[in-house]
């Protein structure tokens, strides 16, 4: 009754009756050769997540098998005897969903399969078992072929074998057997084995492998979902069958996912300003589908439409729950097209043509009154003759164009006339313009009954002189004078006057006055003729010391002519050292040649002796 119990522990994970909360172990693919290199390639299902860790599924003592008698009875219907199981320890007790689990006949390898890779914790979510690992256990005791009752774990040892699993290529089956019920949990059947199949393929699978490949659905015992295809050719030992395998068994667990749900997004720009016709398009990719959307103005749709310029969001989720969020731009439109046109008329049909003025061209013109107006908008009162005409003005094109439009009178007998006139004022002062007090740059008109009783208007443009204030600075050395507006300056200060300019309008000008030394000291450079570089703190250093100028070059020679040391503009002082050798000059008189350049005239050379006692 105990060994009982164990095997129902062992196998209720794999029931399939509650597939929301339960994992199965389930067949991916069966390969058949070439010759006896046959490998089984196994997959943890469960329900797609976003959630890690992923649920597991205790593998411990779940039996894996061939043709024992189920499928099909007697000879050459592919029973081999015994069995093999995932061994009773730790490491299959717990084995995330999505992992992928390859056992394969490690007597003749199939060149196809990977490295072995005995480890649950490497991250690649692969294990690639040799039949022969102590991951395992045989029994040589073949199992019962009407009920499907295995031996207990005393008739168990450690370490797997090929043998009770090798599969014939003409008539076989592999299977998942459960030994409470007797019908096998999943199993791909092929040849005569026909007796109560799961997966089926006819004929003999000799060099074919067959794959889980999930045509239409992730149901791994739909027939309409497995595949047979060629060795070398269609298997592939140790990694997914096709994308969609990989999608399924990614959605199972994220870390087994070569690639991560993304969600792109794209957008097309709104055309015109204010238009408010943008779009933006989201786009998911390697996630489970169907999708839902939430974007951050309430639609729920793939894309958006119709909408402003400015910054969205959406909320991508995919059918297991797993949720992006992304954000794009709508950019803004150009600006709308102004075609606006100067009013004009009214005219009478003895005036001549007229320029109708746009205030941006590049547009088309166009009226009710035939030739009256030219294609450049000009309008003819006398074509037109007597009435009321629309002169229209299009410019720009698609949802930035715009049109204005202007009624043209034309009346007989009477023009009405306008006059221009133009007044300039200083910056502060005003002109009585049509009544009132105008100090502002600006165009003011004011309609009137001329001499002809027509009506006429008179334009007045006010303009306002340029008067702007000026600001000078004089620099001059001490002792010296300036004439500033009429008189004679000594001292440092601010002076100021009003002035007119040529339109006559009023403005200050000031002049800043800075005197400053401008005594220059005389160049002057002394070289030292004797040093004592002992260390005593006293005379250590030959120095060149000099103002108003700087030291260009300079060379301190010994009695045979050889150079010990160099001077330059950063560096004037000697001590005493040897700058070739790097040690200490003998006591005795050198020869120093400097080149001196005064701020304010041409190079000078020095010459002489220095003489070094220690």
């Amino acid at each position: 009754m105990i060994q009982m119990f164990r095997y129902i522990a062992a196998f209720l994970a794999l029931l399939i009756s509650s597939p929301v909360f339960t994992q199965q172990l389930m067949i991916n693919e069966v390969s058949q050769g070439p010759g006896s290199s046959e490998y089984v390639e196994f997959v943890v299902a469960g329900n797609a997540t976003c959630i890690t860790p992923v649920p597991c599924l205790d593998l411990r003592k779940v039996i894996i098998d061939d043709n024992n008698g189920y499928f099909a009875t007697g000879a050459g219907t592919g029973i081999a005897g015994g069995a093999v199981r995932f061994a009773n320890i730790s490491f299959w007790q717990c084995v995330p969903q999505g992992t992928l689990i390859l056992i394969y006949n490690d007597g003749s390898t199939n060149p196809g399969v990977p490295s072995d890779d005995l480890s649950l914790t490497d991250g690649n979510c692969t294990l690639i078992i040799p039949s022969s690992s102590t991951l395992l256990e045989k029994t040589t005791v073949s199992p019962s072929t009407t009920n499907s009752s295995y031996p207990p774990d005393a008739s168990w040892v450690a370490g797997g074998s090929w043998n009770p699993l090798a599969m014939s290529n003409t008539n076989d089956s592999f299977q998942l057997p459960n030994i409470i019920t007797g019908i096998p949990n999943h199993s791909v059947s092929w040849g005569n084995n026909t007796n109560g199949t799961g997966i089926y393929f006819s004929g003999s699978a000799a060099d074919k492998v067959f794959s889980f490949v999930n045509t239409v659905s992730n149901v791994w015992t739909s027939q309409a979902n497995w595949a047979s295809g060629d060795v070398f050719v269609n298997e592939t030992p140790g990694y997914p069958n096709n994308a969609a395998n990989i999608a399924w068994i990614g959605a199972m667990n994220p870390q087994c996912a070569p690639n991560p749900f993304e969600l792109n997004l794209s957008s097309v720009g709104e055309t015109c300003e204010n238009a408010c016709d943008g779009s933006a398009f989201a786009t998911p990719v390697n996630g489970q589908a169907p999708y839902t959307y939430l974007w951050s103005n309430g639609s729920i749709t793939s894309s958006i439409s119709n909408v402003c310029p400015g910054v969205y969001s959406v909320e991508v989720t995919t059918a297991n729950g797993c949720s992006v969020t992304e954000t794009i731009t709508i950019t803004a439109g150009s600006s709308q097209a102004n075609a606006s046109i100067n009013p004009a008329g009214p005219f009478t049909n003895t005036d001549v043509t007229q320029q109708i003025v746009a205030i941006n061209n590049g547009g088309t013109w166009t009226s009710d009154c035939g030739t009256c107006l030219s294609a450049s908008g000009v309008f003819n009162p006398q074509i037109a003759g007597i009435g009321s005409w629309s002169i229209c003005y299009s410019l720009g094109a698609g949802a930035c164009a715009d049109q204005d439009c202007i009624t043209i009178l034309v009346t007989e007998g009477c023009t009405p006339q306008i006059t221009n006139e133009t007044r300039n004022i200083c910056p502060g002062d005003s002109s009585l313009i049509f009544g009132n007090w105008e100090n502002s740059e600006g165009q003011f008109s004011m309609g009137y009954t001329d001499i002809s009783g027509c009506d006429s208007t008179h334009i007045i443009n006010l303009a306002i002189y340029v008067a702007e204030d000026i600001f000078e600075t004089r620099t001059l050395c001490e002792f010296d004078s300036t004439f500033v507006f009429n008189q004679w300056i000594f001292n440092d200060g601010l002076y100021s006057q009003q002035e007119q300019t040529a339109d006559g309008c009023f403005y200050n000008h000031t002049i800043e006055v800075d005197f400053q030394n401008c005594i220059i000291e005389p160049p002057v450079i002394f070289i030292p003729n004797v040093f004592t570089p002992n260390n005593d703190l006293i005379n250590d250093t030959f120095a060149i010391v000099f103002q108003g100028g700087m030291v260009e070059e300079g060379y301190i020679f010994n009695r045979w002519g050889n150079l010990v040391h160099t001077f330059g503009p950063n560096n004037v002082t000697w001590d005493g050292i040897d700058s070739k050798s790097g040690q200490d000059v003998q006591d005795g008189v050198y020869t120093y040649l400097v080149y001196f350049k005064p701020a304010y005239s041409g190079r000078e050379e020095y010459h002489g002796f220095v003489t070094v006692i220690r």
